[in-house]
C-alpha cells in the first residue's frame, strides 16, 4: 500500500491507514518512536503509557538525544 505525503504546517505528514491503527492500538494523543534505520527504512514504536517528562507538556516538545533503543 502507498500513502502520498501532505503538508500539515510546515512540516510534511503521512496518514496512518486504519488497519495499521487498529492493530497497533494506536490512540489519538498517543506517542510514537519513530527512528531512521541504516538502510533507510522506518521503524515506529508506541510508547505507553505517556512518558512522565512529556505529560501535561504542549503539543511540541524539544526532544532529548536518545539511547539507544532495543526494538
Amino acid at each position: 500500500m502507498a500513502n502520498r505525503v501532505g503538508k500539515w504546517g510546515g512540516s510534511l505528514s503521512v496518514r496512518l491507514p486504519k488497519n495499521i491503527v487498529e492493530l497497533l492500538d494506536i490512540r489519538e494523543k498517543d506517542f510514537l518512536r519513530i527512528r531512521v534505520c541504516d538502510d533507510n527504512t522506518i521503524q515506529i514504536k508506541t510508547i505507553k503509557p505517556v512518558p512522565a517528562e512529556v505529560a501535561g507538556m504542549g503539543a511540541m516538545v524539544k526532544a532529548k538525544p536518545e539511547e539507544p533503543t532495543e526494538w
